[in-house]
C-alpha cells in the first residue's frame, strides 16, 4: 500500500513533466520576431549617405542595426542615437563639442566609439559629418575575429 501511495504522489509531477515538455516543443516551434526598438527614420537616413559605399551589409545588433562598410562595423542605429566609430583621437575631440558619450560594454570603456544623442545629427549635414568620420576611420579599423 505504500508504494501505491508513492506512485500517486509521483503521477502530478510526471505529468507536469511531460505537459511543460510539450509546452517547450511547442513554444520552440513558433517563430519569434524580437522588435529591435531603434529609429527606422534615421537608419533610412543613413542608408541614403552609404548608398555609395561599395561593401555595405547590415547587422542586426547593440539593440538596433550596424552598418559594416568592409566587413568592419562602421555606424549603428540604437534607438534614437547612433553609434558612431570614429578612432580614439577623435572621440577625445567630438567628447570636448558635446552631443556625445563614451561608450561603456560591460563596464568596459569601448575606447574608438560613441553615442551620438539626437541633438547631434537634427540637420542633414551634421548627419553627413558623424557618417563621413566613421567612413574615414573604417579603413584603419581592425575586423572582429570570425565565429567558428
Amino acid at each position: 500500500m505504500l508504494g501505491v501511495k508513492l506512485e500517486f504522489k509521483q503521477a502530478p509531477m510526471r505529468l507536469l513533466l511531460i505537459f511543460n515538455r510539450i509546452c517547450y516543443i511547442y513554444l520552440k516551434s513558433i517563430p519569434i520576431y524580437k522588435a529591435m526598438a531603434y529609429n527606422n527614420q534615421l537608419a533610412d537616413r543613413v542608408r541614403e549617405l552609404l548608398v555609395d559605399e561599395e561593401e555595405v551589409t547590415e547587422k542586426e545588433m547593440f539593440s538596433g542595426v550596424c552598418f559594416m562598410v568592409d566587413q568592419k562595423m562602421c555606424i549603428c542605429v540604437s534607438g534614437d542615437e547612433l553609434l558612431c566609430r570614429i578612432g580614439t583621437e577623435k572621440v577625445q575631440l567630438e567628447l570636448e563639442n558635446g552631443n556625445c558619450r563614451n561608450m561603456m560594454n560591460n563596464g568596459r570603456l569601448m575606447k574608438d566609439y560613441v553615442y551620438v544623442e539626437e541633438a547631434g545629427f537634427d540637420q542633414p549635414k551634421k548627419l553627413f559629418y558623424w557618417v563621413k568620420l566613421c567612413l574615414a576611420f573604417n579603413p584603419y579599423a581592425k575586423a572582429s575575429k570570425k565565429k567558428q
